[in-house]
């Protein structure tokens, strides 16, 4: 009798999630401590026509919402939990919404924006291959 062997960590993409939750959260942390943005060198000008007047709930946003939807995913594909991977095709469009709606709202494109929104994109792919498939007899089994 064979067994079905575990789920395979989906390492890179484990990786990646931790990488930009940490990041999102230092980030974010750092637009909440210095809502004036000076710490990451944004200036105030960028939210003129926005509904914002600081860094603050932009910050707060990115470190709790983004970063911890990453970091959650992150964890939860290491510990193999179920629906890990459904969590990170979620952090990974929350990812793209939030750089979507960055760009959008403040009326102009920041390097950050692209870059991010590749990692997006990556992690999205990434899921993609993670999934199992079914092949040989369980295919057939299932029809």
């Amino acid at each position: 009798m064979k067994h079905a062997s575990p789920p395979r960590r989906p390492t890179a993409l484990i990786q990646l999630l931790l990488v930009t939750g940490l990041l999102a959260v230092v980030g974010g942390l750092g637009l909440v401590l210095r809502a004036d943005g000076r710490w990451l060198r944004l200036p105030l000008e960028l939210l003129e026509e926005t509904p914002f007047t600081s860094y603050l709930i932009p910050g707060l946003v990115l470190a709790v919402v983004v970063g911890g939807t990453q970091l959650a995913a992150g964890v939860a594909a290491w510990k193999l939990r179920p629906g890990h991977l459904r969590l990170a095709a979620m952090a990974a469009a929350v990812l793209g919404i939030w750089i979507a709606a960055q760009a959008l709202i403040l009326g102009a494109v920041i390097w950050l924006q692209p870059l991010f929104f590749l990692v997006a994109v990556v992690e999205l792919m990434m899921v993609g291959a993670a999934v199992p498939r079914k092949t040989g007899a369980a295919h057939r089994k299932s029809r």
